[in-house]
């Protein structure tokens, strides 16, 4: 008799964790090098002798600096209309530019917060459930969207169709990828025709 088998939760691997990677890596090439936790971050620190002196060679907030300026720069360069390769036949990114199917109408959850709100404000009541609410739900009615998509290879990655890449949300205060990009867009319209556009059938037109 067959057995299903559990379905394995996916690991979601952080800045921290590539940090500690790369921290273990210098540790373990460079004998004289020694590493200092603070709080609950291992080895956040990373220091080496040099005569009578102690050099810091690295730390964890040094690490995140040098990724958040790529990063910053990767996403210049994607709004602009170019590709960025993630080398190792891992593919690339780019920003897309595609028809919007109103087979499934989607809702725009920032707009519909809002009005959710303005209803309370004013003294009404949401929708929920029966209780005969205002409906504040709002949904996407441009022809189009974009988004930061991962250009497959064919060959290369095992179990290439598993895989998603998402960028990472902001923060309050600090806008995400997703966020900023359509910003940029919004702001600026003209800039939509850097971008391939995909049809929902067809496929690639431009």
């Amino acid at each position: 008799m067959f057995k299903a088998r559990k379905a394995t939760k996916p690991k979601i691997h952080t800045s921290k964790d590539a940090y500690q990677n790369y921290a273990n890596k210098i540790l373990s090439d460079n004998e004289d090098y020694w590493g200092k936790r603070e709080g609950n971050v291992k080895n956040k620190y990373i220091y080496k002798k040099a005569g009578d002196s102690v050099i810091e060679i690295t730390s964890s907030d040094k690490y995140k600096d040098i990724l958040s300026n790529f990063f910053k720069s990767v996403g210049v360069k994607l709004v602009e209309g170019k590709k960025f390769n993630l080398n190792n036949s891992n593919g690339y990114l780019a920003i897309r530019r595609v028809e919007r199917s109103f087979y499934k109408p989607r809702i725009n959850w920032g707009a519909s917060n809002k009005y959710k709100q303005k209803i309370i404000d004013e003294g009404g009541t949401p929708l929920s459930g029966d209780n005969g609410g205002k409906p504040w739900l709002v949904y996407f009615t441009d022809d189009e969207y974009f988004r930061l998509a991962w250009i497959k290879p064919t060959v290369g990655i095992k179990n290439t169709k598993f895989y998603k890449f998402l960028p990472a949300r902001g923060r309050p205060g600090n806008l995400g990828f997703r966020e900023q990009m359509s910003s940029i867009i919004n702001s600026s319209p003209e800039i939509k025709n850097r971008y391939e556009y995909y049809t929902i059938k067809e496929g690639r037109t431009s």
